[in-house]
């Protein structure tokens, strides 16, 4: 009696959908549209734009700085320094 249990669950799985009939196309959802035309994927490089970052010799801190700063008594647009004033 146990061995015939045992059996029947074991096949159990097997035989659960032996009745069943092959479902039809599609399998879900409407039927696909029409095609359409789509561009050819092309290739791209992985590096295109980007910057490279390789180690430079540093520059002299006075071109630097002489990039940063205005030279004296001028700004950078041309006009004339605003006039000292004490604080608040």
């Amino acid at each position: 009696m146990r061995v015939r249990l045992l059996f029947l669950l074991a096949i159990l799985p097997f035989l659960s959908g032996w009745g069943d009939r092959e479902p039809g196309w599609p399998y879900s959802g409407p039927l696909p549209d029409e095609a359409i035309a789509v561009p050819p994927a092309r290739y791209v490089p992985l590096g295109v734009g980007t910057k490279s970052y390789r180690p430079v010799e540093p520059m002299p801190w006075g071109d630097v700085n002489q990039r940063v700063m205005p030279h004296e008594g001028k700004s950078p647009s041309g006009m004339d320094m605003p006039e000292k004033h004490e604080g608040h």
